[in-house]
């Protein structure tokens, strides 16, 4: 066996000392109590005043912000109604690269959180305003128990199009976890001027999207997913991505009425398309878990859960 000399020893715990330090917290504030513990906020209130931040924790929050006068580009298209559902849709899709390997960048609690609060705050956002964002929640595909992730971006609309930007894309939020240290990869929501570091999207909705840059997906309003197309919300692994709350539903095209004469007849009323038993199950069990999660109230919970039976 090599034996190992002092020298050796002192530059290898030096070097361990070196790293802990690094991957402890970035900021007083941004500390592992804070990381741990979680509140829910009140979204209904929050989305009478947005400008303020609504936080889930120290590290998770969502607020309208305004756009950094020196950036170019057109004016924010604000406000605008975007539906949540829709907005849930786009967002369980966007897939980035992290470590060689292609994964989803939000999963579902991110989704149902971010959807509706954009939703809301881009329905009362002036047009120099940005909906921003930075969420740190567990995310069962990285580690044994699943470890808290980091995603940070901003979202708006401009030029007839919906735009995503990531400035943080699935860093891991206990690499930096000591005050006064800086973490491997900023927090902040990324910029219109400066491509994010570290953050390589892949894709979203199909063809439908357009990557701007590594960072910046766009998609065109009139091109938004309907709850329809779920079929194409499945992770890589072949199992079906969660589907978002409240969704309403689907309205069949109307059948054409065969012409009793010369004259067209009026084509039949639109009807309510059954809901699929696996579909049902799906959305009420959908549903039971966002309101044990306190995400819906019990009036929305029994409204929604009666519209699936209603369906059957």
């Amino acid at each position: 066996m090599a034996k190992v000399s002092g020298k050796h020893v002192c530059a290898l715990l030096l070097g361990l000392f070196l790293q802990c330090g690094v991957m402890q917290a970035h900021a007083a504030t941004l500390d592992l109590e804070s990381l741990l513990k979680a509140s829910e906020p009140d979204m209904d209130a929050w989305l009478q005043e947005p400008t303020q931040q609504l936080k889930w924790s120290d590290w998770d929050y969502v607020q309208l912000v305004k756009r950094d006068a020196k950036e170019a580009g057109k004016p924010n298209a604000h406000p605008v109604q975007i539906n949540a559902e829709q907005l849930a849709e786009v967002l369980l899709r966007m897939t980035c690269k992290t470590a060689g390997e292609t994964r989803k960048l939000f999963n579902e609690e991110e989704v149902l959180r971010l959807s509706r609060a954009a939703s809301g705050a881009l329905a009362v956002a002036s047009a120099d305003q940005d909906f921003v964002f930075r969420t740190a929640v567990r995310h069962m595909d990285f580690g044994l128990l699943g470890q808290k992730m980091v995603n940070s971006g901003r979202i708006f609309v401009e030029g007839g199009r919906l735009n995503i930007l990531i400035g943080t894309q699935l860093s891991d939020a206990l690499l930096a976890v000591r005050s006064g240290m800086q973490p491997f990869q900023p927090m902040n929501p990324g910029t219109r001027s400066k491509v994010s570091g570290r953050v390589e999207l892949t894709g979203g909705v199909s063809s439908k999207e357009q990557l701007l840059r590594p960072d910046w997906l766009a998609l065109d309003l009139t091109q938004l997913p309907s709850p329809t197309e779920k079929a194409a919300t499945k992770k890589d692994t072949g199992r079906t991505a969660a589907q978002p709350a409240a969704v309403q539903p689907v309205v069949a095209p109307a059948a054409a009425v065969a012409p009793a004469a010369p004259q067209a007849a009026p084509a039949t009323p639109a009807v309510v398309a059954p809901a699929v038993p696996g579909n049902a199950e799906e959305r009420l069990t959908t549903l039971k878990r966002l309101f044990e999660k306190g995400l819906i109230s019990d009036s929305e919970y029994q409204q929604k859960r009666a519209e699936v039976l209603r369906n059957l």
